[in-house]
C-alpha cells in the first residue's frame, strides 16, 4: 500500500499543473519521515523500513541529509525543524515534546501551502485536520491524567477552534459540552 501510494504521487506529479496543490498532501509523509529519522538516530537504531516514498523528499535523500548533517537542505520548515526537534529530544529524552514540535511545524508549513495556493478548499482542509487534531490530543491528554501545559504544547496552529476555546471546553471530570 505504501509503494503503491508513492507511485501514485510520482505520477500525479506531471499531471497537477499546480505543485503545491500536491505538496498538501505529500506533506505528511516529509514529517513522519523526519520523526522516524530523528528518532532512530536518538537511539543509535536504523528505521529504514519504517520510511514512506509518499513525501516530496525521497527517503534515500532525506536519510541522507540527517546522516551528513544537511538538514538545511530540506524543503520549507522541515529542515529548521527537524534540527530543532533533535536538539529537544536530545536534552528533554522526551519523544513527545519532539513530536509535538514537529507537529506544530508540519501545521504551519500547511497553512502557508494553503494560502499560496489560495483556494477556500485548501485553507479549510488545513483548518479541519488541524481542528480534528487539536480535539483527539484534547481527548487523549484528558485520558492521560496531564495538565494544561501538556495540552498547551500538544495543540497545532491553524485550525479554527482556538486554544483558549478548547481550554476553557475542558471540565473538572472531562470535556464540557
Amino acid at each position: 500500500l505504501s509503494f503503491r501510494r508513492a507511485e501514485l504521487f510520482h505520477e500525479l506529479e506531471s499531471l497537477v499543473p499546480n505543485r503545491e496543490v500536491l505538496d498538501l498532501f505529500r506533506l505528511k509523509y516529509d514529517y513522519h519521515n523526519a520523526k522516524v529519522l530523528i528518532k532512530s538516530e536518538a537511539i543509535l537504531h536504523e528505521a529504514k523500513n519504517l520510511l514512506s516514498g509518499a513525501g516530496r523528499v525521497a527517503p534515500e535523500v532525506m536519510t541522507r541529509c540527517f546522516h551528513e548533517d544537511r538538514l538545511r537542505d530540506l524543503p520549507g520548515r522541515l529542515g529548521s525543524a527537524s534540527e530543532q526537534a533533535g536538539a529537544l529530544l536530545n536534552r528533554s529524552a522526551n519523544p513527545q515534546l519532539s513530536d509535538f514540535l514537529m507537529d506544530r511545524e508540519y501545521y504551519a508549513e500547511m497553512r502557508d501551502l494553503a494560502e499560496a495556493i489560495g483556494t477556500d478548499f485548501a485553507k479549510g482542509y488545513v483548518a479541519l485536520l488541524a481542528d480534528s487534531t487539536n480535539l483527539r490530543s484534547t481527548v487523549r491528554i484528558l485520558r492521560m491524567g496531564k495538565d494544561i501545559g501538556y495540552l498547551r504544547e500538544a495543540l497545532v496552529p491553524g485550525g479554527s477552534i482556538s486554544e483558549e476555546r478548547l481550554i476553557a471546553g475542558i471540565g473538572g471530570e472531562g470535556i464540557a459540552s
